[in-house]
């Protein structure tokens, strides 16, 4: 019995230092990842960029916007830090973030009409990493994963678990290869042009999703603190390939209230009659491809360009 007991013991011990010793490897070559990879993007969005525009979002925001070409015509720094997976909880962590880093001229913060309802599950194992360097990420996951997060989250490689062998991967690439300059400004072209079937337009939307009053309260929170920083936040929700919606749904209403208890504006391009014309435009029903970020683009900086 006793030399059970010691034989656990090494080899709870030596569990612990193979996860502490994986946890400072997987640390330092987190930090070598290039921002034009996903992860290495995600840290970029929390850690570095500081230009004058940001854009927040999930993969519509990398896709529709084409941040290159907007800060070529606003002749101001302009980064797009949407990535794919990222939905609205994964976006209040970035923007909290940004806004206790720095205070940008804009934020662009694309959002879905269904962002705020109780039946949207998020995903947040892109999360993990911060959970315990970041107190406001942290209260985000034990709302949504139970206090159990709080001792699985302890583990380094539990942490790393759903970005392991992409840290590991693009890690020893950075190592190798350096940081480069990304051309396109964190915009991710969707080359996918030609549809292997013809897009039809779905019904979405039955006007009685339930509005969560949590997810609504950490919007508001976001947006009063930008208020208070002087950052001019434009919620935006780009095309879809839906059906027009007859009613427009709680949730979508809470968006727009929100914006205008905060002095913001709410820009909801979700039913674009021009958009809703051009099927070519998409890749599928809810990511416009390269040419239809092109229209969406030239739209969005009309609007930036007049001052809305």
């Amino acid at each position: 019995m006793k030399r059970f007991l010691i034989n656990t013991l090494l080899v709870a011990i030596g569990v612990c230092l193979v996860d502490v010793a994986a946890g400072f490897a997987l640390d330092y070559l987190w930090t070598a990842i290039p921002n034009t990879q996903d992860i290495g993007k995600a840290r970029y969005a929390r850690e570095q960029v500081n230009t004058d525009i940001v854009i927040v979002g999930s993969s519509r925001a990398a896709h529709h916007y084409d941040a290159k070409r907007m800060a070529d015509s606003l002749k101001t720094t302009v980064y797009n830090v949407g990535l794919d997976g990222c939905f609205f909880l994964d976006n209040m962590c970035v923007m909290h973030t940004l806004l206790q880093r720095y205070a940008p001229r804009t934020i662009l913060l694309e959002i879905a009409q269904n962002a705020l309802t109780c039946e949207s599950v998020e995903h947040l194992e892109g999360l993990y990493l911060y959970y315990w360097k970041d107190d406001y990420t942290k209260q985000i996951i034990d709302r949504e994963e139970g206090w159990s997060s709080r001792f699985k989250l302890c583990s380094n490689l539990y942490r790393y678990n759903a970005n392991s062998f992409k840290t590991i991967g693009y890690g020893i690439r950075g190592l190798m290869q350096g940081q480069a300059g990304d051309p396109l400004n964190g915009y991710v072209p969707n080359e996918y042009v030609k549809k292997r079937k013809e897009l039809v337009l779905k019904e979405v939307g039955s006007g009685k999703s339930k509005l969560s009053t949590w997810k609504s309260s950490l919007l508001d929170d976001m947006l009063a603190e930008a208020s208070r920083r002087g950052v001019k936040v434009i919620v935006i929700t780009s095309p879809v390939f839906n059906a027009p919606k007859e009613i427009v749904y709680e949730p979508a209403e809470e968006i727009a209230r929100l914006c205008r208890e905060h002095g913001f504006e709410y820009w909801d391009y979700s039913s674009e009659g021009s958009f809703l014309e051009h099927p070519e435009w998409f890749s599928d029903n809810t990511h416009l491809n390269r040419i239809g970020a092109e229209r969406y683009t030239d739209i969005i900086l009309d609007r930036l360009g007049k001052g809305e």
